[in-house]
């Protein structure tokens, strides 16, 4: 009994480490090639598992991703029968996999899903499963992966200084009245998010000389507030250099009851949207930054003007633009860009692969929520 015990102990204690770039394969505490040779499925399902941090997926989505043609219970039946054959090419390990009514997991203490190492090759190399939800999948994994290694480069030159990151500049009028400056500060406040939406860019306040310090391509934008007994004007401009040189400047007028309410009008929005427009067009004609190819707003921008410019034909460049920009800035407002265009590709009636492009704006969607 107690050699028997040790056996089963020691069957409990088997690890197994899977490594994900490059093709899959799956590598016994012995060393031993444990990656399945029959169904491509399974193979699918292990690179869904191991591709989740936590190593636990839900079995519906597993199912949706690998049978997505079938019918529910078709899918439970195609998932049990996929476990079986993933239990038995594990053999003894076997019991790293944990199923239940509602997840599948490895146990993450005895599974170790290995690092990418240079020239390991793409993620799941080589890897086609004939199912249109599992490839997209699959595309928006390696567009992530190779962001994120995109990111630890410039992550690189930027130490070495050569990543250009533009700084931005906030400045609120000074002296004004109390009511006047609270609704100037918020005002500063509603530009300085919708920037930081829409750019990869510092943004800080221009106080204490800080602005005068940063040389001729700092850009500043300066706001103020009027309230009167009948109508709240704003205004904003944009400029460069420690000379201030003008750049665009706006104004709205809000003839609504003055107060707090003009926070939430289409007047003020309006203004903050043009504004916006007045910095994309400083970045995509000032020379210094179009020579810098590691700027991803400036990608992410052009993408969105060809999305607006309603030209079918130009939509494959901005979907490769703003992928682009993702892979330089992991933002989940480049992706959310990339679901606007879907969406218009089929309300549009473009001729696209209508249940394709759907599973990709799904996709796309969710991982555009996880990263905001």
């Amino acid at each position: 009994m107690r050699s028997r015990s040790i056996l089963q102990d020691g069957v409990r204690g088997m690890s197994i480490l899977i490594r994900l770039d490059g093709p899959l394969s799956v590598q016994g505490p012995d060393g031993a090639d444990l990656t399945p040779s029959g169904s491509r499925k399974v193979i699918g399902l292990i690179a869904l598992i191991a591709a989740d941090p936590a190593l636990r997926r839900d079995r519906r989505d597993v199912q949706a991703l690998l049978w997505s043609s079938r019918s529910p219970q078709q899918q439970s039946a195609s998932l049990r029968q996929a476990l079986a054959e993933l239990r038995k090419a594990l053999g003894p390990a076997g019991g790293v996999l944990r199923a239940d009514r509602n997840s599948i997991a490895f146990d993450p203490s005895r599974v170790t899903v290995l690092p990418a190492t240079p020239g390991s090759g793409p993620f799941l190399d080589g890897l086609e499963i004939a199912d249109p939800a599992f490839e997209a999948w699959l595309r928006l994994q390696r567009r992530l992966r190779r962001g994120k290694r995109v990111e630890a480069l410039d992550a690189d030159a930027a130490r070495k200084g050569a990543l250009h990151r533009p700084q931005l500049f906030i400045q609120r009028q000074a002296g004004q009245p109390t009511n006047a400056a609270m609704i100037t500060s918020l005002f500063a406040d509603a530009l300085s998010r919708s920037l930081s939406e829409q750019f990869t860019v510092d943004i800080s306040d221009a106080s204490a000389g800080s602005f005068l310090r940063q040389g001729a391509n700092a850009y500043v934008f300066s706001a103020e507030a009027v309230i009167e007994p009948d109508f709240t004007a704003f205004r904003v401009a944009l400029e460069a250099g420690p000379g201030r040189r003008r750049l665009w400047s706006g104004h709205q007028r809000d003839d609504g009851p003055p107060g707090m309410g003009v926070l939430d009008r289409d007047s003020l929005h309006r203004l903050v949207n043009a504004a916006v427009e007045s910095y994309a067009e400083v970045l995509l004609t000032d020379r210094d930054n179009t020579r810098d190819r590691l700027n991803a707003s400036i990608l992410g921008r052009i993408g969105v003007r060809q999305i607006f410019s309603m030209r079918p034909e130009v939509y494959a460049d901005a979907d490769d633009l703003l992928d682009r920009a993702f892979c330089l800035d992991p933002r989940g407002i480049y992706l959310a860009w990339r679901v606007l265009l879907r969406i218009v590709q089929l309300v549009e009636r473009h001729p696209v692969d209508a249940a394709k492009v759907a599973e990709e704006t799904v996709l796309l969607a969710r991982q555009a929520v996880e990263y905001e």
